[in-house]
C-alpha cells in the first residue's frame, strides 16, 4: 500500500496517516504496550509534526481509521488496494491514548541550517528558503532553479512527491535535479539535490548535481533528457551526464536538502 500511494504522488503526511491504521506498533501503540512513561529521542525526516515520524509509534497520532480511508478516497487508491485494507480500515478501533516525552535530536531544518552556516563560513552568502519543501519534485526544482540572486546560494529541506509515469528508474530527487538540468541549461547555475539517507528511490545514488551543460552531456551520450524526464527514467539519463551522487547508505534520514548556486554576476 505504502509503495502504492508513493508511486501516486500521495504526500508523506497522508501516507503516514494510512501507515498508521494498517500497523500493530504505529499511531502509539509501541509506547501503549511499553510499561511506565515513554521518552522518545527522535530524528525526524518529516517537518514539525513529530507525531508523523515514522509514523509515530511512540506519540499518538491524533487520526483515526475513518481518517486513513479518506486518504485514499481523496487519491482515488480505493479500488487499488486489497479489498482487506479497505475492511480493515472500516472496522478497526482507533490507537490507544499515549503519555510520554518526545524530543526532536535532528532533523531537516537543522541539517540545512547547518549547510547554509558551513556555505556563510566559507564566505558565501547563502539563504534557507524553506525547511518545509513539498509538493511535485520537478515544478519545485524549476521554481528553486530560479530562486537565487548572483553570488548567492539558496537552500531548501524536505520532501517532495512524484507522479511515476513510465517504467524508467529514480527518485524524487533525481527527478528534481533532471528537470533542473533542462531548466538551467545554457546558464552558469548549479543545482544539487540528494537525500540524506544516501539512498534516492530504489537507485544506488543520493541524488544528484547539475549545471548548464549537463543536460547537453546527457544528449551527447545518446539519452534525450526530456522523454527521460517524462517516463520517469533520470537515474538512466543522469548515470550517463555524470551526474549522480553516491555515498552509500548514511545510516540515518532528515529529509531531503536541495541547493541552487549563482556565481557572482
Amino acid at each position: 500500500v505504502y509503495r502504492l500511494m508513493l508511486a501516486h504522488s500521495v504526500p508523506i503526511e497522508d501516507a503516514n496517516t494510512v501507515r498508521i491504521h494498517l500497523s500493530a506498533l504505529k499511531g502509539g501503540r509501541l509506547a501503549a504496550a511499553a510499561p511506565g512513561l515513554v521518552t522518545t529521542l527522535a530524528i525526524s525526516d518529516v517537518g514539525p509534526k513529530p507525531e508523523l515520524i515514522a509514523s509515530g509509534p511512540t506519540t499518538p497520532s491524533g487520526t483515526g481509521p475513518a481518517d486513513a480511508l479518506a486518504v485514499l478516497e481523496r487519491h482515488r487508491l480505493v479500488d487499488a488496494v486489497p479489498e482487506a485494507v479497505i475492511s480493515h480500515l472500516q472496522s478497526a478501533a482507533p490507537p490507544p491514548p499515549v503519555d510520554g516525552a518526545l524530543l526532536v535530536v535532528a532533523d531537516g531544518a537543522m541539517a540545512v541550517e547547518a549547510a547554509a552556516s558551513e556555505i556563510r563560513r566559507r564566505g558565501v552568502s547563502a539563504r534557507v528558503v524553506t525547511t518545509q519543501l513539498s509538493g511535485d519534485a520537478r515544478e519545485r526544482a524549476a521554481w528553486l532553479a530560479r530562486a537565487p540572486d548572483p553570488g548567492e546560494v539558496v537552500l531548501a529541506a524536505g520532501e517532495t512527491t512524484v507522479e511515476v509515469r513510465g517504467p524508467g528508474l529514480g527518485g524524487r530527487n533525481q527527478e528534481a535535479a533532471l528537470a533542473a538540468a533542462l531548466a538551467i541549461e545554457g546558464t552558469d547555475l548549479v543545482f544539487a539535490a540528494f537525500g540524506t539517507d544516501g539512498v534516492d528511490g530504489p537507485t544506488d545514488a543520493a541524488g544528484a548535481i547539475v549545471d548548464g551543460e549537463t543536460a547537453g552531456r546527457i544528449r551527447a551520450s545518446g539519452v534525450d533528457p526530456r522523454v527521460a524526464l517524462d517516463t520517469s527514467d533520470s537515474h538512466t539519463a543522469l548515470a550517463a551526464g555524470g551526474a549522480l551522487i553516491r555515498t552509500g547508505p548514511t545510516g540515518t534520514n532528515v529529509a531531503d536538502l536541495w541547493m541552487t548556486v549563482s556565481p557572482p554576476g
